[in-house]
């Protein structure tokens, strides 16, 4: 979960760093000369154009790339950035939940939450470019839905201990049962006449 954190805010700041700024750059360069002009194209050793350019017809010694970016307009971008926020946020709510359900640990779950709200914080600056108003969250439950299983851990717990509880209740009823019946077995075996010495004796070793 903490990768998948990392890797949305890494997108939304690539996102934010290449469109339209430097990706805009880079087309207006692209057409401001001809393919080779440009030495990393004559660099290039299969083409042999130290040889071979000579002999190329001039509309491909002058050819140069048009790429049409007029999409590229900053609003254009920041709606489709934030449509696929939105839409990334939904996915790691149903992720985290999904994850959280085979956890029963309250420490890992705390120390998962705190990374998480750490990570999400970290990207907030970026975010807000794309995710403004009541919306900066891009719907974002990251804390609910942890808390929601924190309790359900808690209650599983509980009813462990409660269950624990009641076994160990039986356990001692059934020993003082036995006990009783071991009690009433060894008097039953002594003699009549003596048992006006061993009751005094038995009243002492129950209640002392």
């Amino acid at each position: 979960m903490l990768k998948s954190v990392m890797l949305f805010n890494k997108t939304l700041k690539d996102a934010d760093a290449i469109f339209p700024g430097l990706l805009s750059d880079a087309l207006v360069a692209l057409k401001s000369k001809s393919l080779l002009q440009d030495a990393e194209v004559t660099a290039l050793p299969e083409l042999g154009l130290d040889v071979n350019a000579r002999w190329l017809p001039e509309d491909i010694r002058g050819f140069i790339p048009w790429v049409r970016h007029d999409d590229l307009e900053a609003s254009r971008v920041q709606e489709i950035v934030r449509t696929w926020a939105e839409k990334e946020v939904g996915k790691l709510n149903k992720s985290l939940e999904t994850f959280l359900n085979a956890m029963d640990c309250i420490a890992s779950i705390v120390k998962l939450r705190g990374g998480m709200l750490a990570l999400w914080r970290s990207g907030t600056q970026t975010r807000r470019k794309f995710l403004s108003g009541d919306n900066s969250s891009g719907g974002e439950n990251f804390r609910s839905i942890i808390m929601v299983r924190v309790v359900a851990v808690m209650k599983n717990i509980a009813e462990d201990l409660r269950r624990v509880g009641e076994k160990i209740e039986l356990l001692l009823n059934e020993a003082e049962s036995e006990a009783e019946g071991e009690h009433q077995h060894l008097v039953s075996g002594i003699e009549p006449h003596c048992r006006r010495f061993y009751q005094p004796l038995a009243y002492y070793t129950t209640t002392g």
